[in-house]
């Protein structure tokens, strides 16, 4: 029987290795994603601040990759529904 308990025991220990494992996965890709849209919002910023016409361009641009980042946001697996940045500036 002791044995069986063994065994049992070991098999508990390594579900729950694989599950913290797999937490800390989902929350490594739900920081990164964050410092993306950080990182992007920053540079939306500085572009707009430019004032020059090719920034502005390139403003939009940036504009549109933290749109889609969001949306990739979104559907992260516990990243909850809004994107908990510093101010929402996608929009410029």
């Amino acid at each position: 029987m002791s044995l069986l308990a063994a065994v049992t025991n070991l098999i508990r220990a390594l579900a729950a290795y694989w599950e913290l494992r797999l937490k800390r996965y989902d929350h490594d890709i739900i920081e990164q994603s964050r410092s993306r849209i950080e990182t992007l919002e920053d540079e939306l910023t500085t572009l707009r601040n430019s004032g020059n016409a090719v920034d502005t361009i390139n403003a939009d641009r940036v504009r549109d990759r933290i749109i889609t980042e969001k949306r990739f946001f979104k559907h992260l697996p516990n990243s909850g529904t809004a994107v908990r940045s510093r101010r929402n500036r996608a929009d410029g």
